[in-house]
């Protein structure tokens, strides 16, 4: 009995379990972890979960989980894992109940229709993670309530419309931003021009590729990135135009930027010294490294 009660951490994961999770776990009032992923024929009844009003932290990635009522009763919930369980339909109403919350992993799932504006209401989150599922619509400006983000991912999506420009310059807890569509896929795609994203000074991962932008890059794109540490910007494949050129570039010390595939017609002067960019590559190949020259041609679109 007693020890029952000070139970604080189930891990029960890749144990073959089947059925359905008995009730009787969410009695232990103490318990602050389980996990029980990699399970696939365990389905998960959330029925009595306010009891366990110490659980932090839940993982059910890789299990037969198939649907979340009641899992709004878990108001102490940090952590919700539940990549890869084959779940479809929209994105369950219940984790936009969940205030708490400060990290959603449901990448490599099939969840349809759009990022509902009840996103915004998870203003606690840290960590956004559904890629490689089948979204559509617009990235809502809700996004921008999001103050403490600092990983939004949904790459490998069908989301379309304008970026959010106003809403994502808020996000300046925001370390990894992935936007981008999968390579081939004809299905979505983000329009409009790309945003300077000028507010955000955490950032040092920037992907957009495989989209429909179009128009100049602005020039105070990423214009509070960190400059001494490495960053990474992929905005190729899309429709972009006039020069690869963007003031906060000069600053940088070492950055990997992939610019193929779109229209540009030149690089910014200087540029081409930055010896330690693309990892040395621009040392040993200078311009050629960050893309061919007009008229040339290389597999990846840059020498390597």
């Amino acid at each position: 009995g007693a020890y029952y009660g000070e139970i604080e951490m189930i891990d029960l994961s890749d144990n073959n379990l089947v059925g359905t999770l008995p009730q009787v776990i969410w009695g232990m009032t103490n318990l602050k972890i389980l996990k029980l992923r990699d399970n696939p024929s365990l389905d998960i009844d959330f029925t009595g979960i306010e009891k366990a009003w110490a659980l932090e932290n839940l993982v059910l990635s890789n299990t037969g989980v198939t649907s979340f009522r009641g899992l709004d009763e878990a108001h102490n919930l940090k952590q919700l894992h539940i990549t890869d369980c084959a779940l479809g339909g929209t994105i369950p109403v219940e984790i936009f109940g969940l205030a708490s919350l400060e990290g959603f992993y449901g990448n490599y799932n099939a969840f349809t229709g759009s990022i509902p504006d009840q996103i915004g209401a998870l203003t606690e989150l840290r960590q956004l993670f559904l890629f490689d599922n089948e979204l559509t619509g617009i990235l809502p400006t809700a996004i921008g309530n999001l103050l403490q983000l600092e990983s939004l991912i949904l790459s490998m999506n069908h989301l379309s419309g304008s970026l959010p420009a106003d809403a994502l310059n808020r996000l300046t807890q925001i370390q990894v931003l992935a936007l981008n569509r999968a390579e081939d896929e004809y299905r979505g795609g983000f329009t409009g021009t790309l945003p300077s994203l000028d507010n955000l000074s955490e950032m040092s991962e920037f992907y957009v590729q495989n989209n429909l932008i179009t128009g100049t890059i602005p020039t105070d794109f990423l214009l509070n990135v960190p400059s001494m540490q490495t960053i990474t910007v992929d905005i190729s494949d899309n429709m972009l135009t006039g020069d690869l050129v963007f003031s906060r570039l000069y600053d940088i010390t070492s950055l990997l930027l992939y610019a193929t595939g779109n229209r540009l017609t030149g690089i910014g002067q200087g540029l081409c010294d930055r010896v330690d960019w693309m990892d040395g590559a621009v040392g040993d190949y200078g311009c050629d490294a960050i893309a061919c020259p007009a008229g040339t041609y290389a597999p990846d679109g840059r020498q390597t």
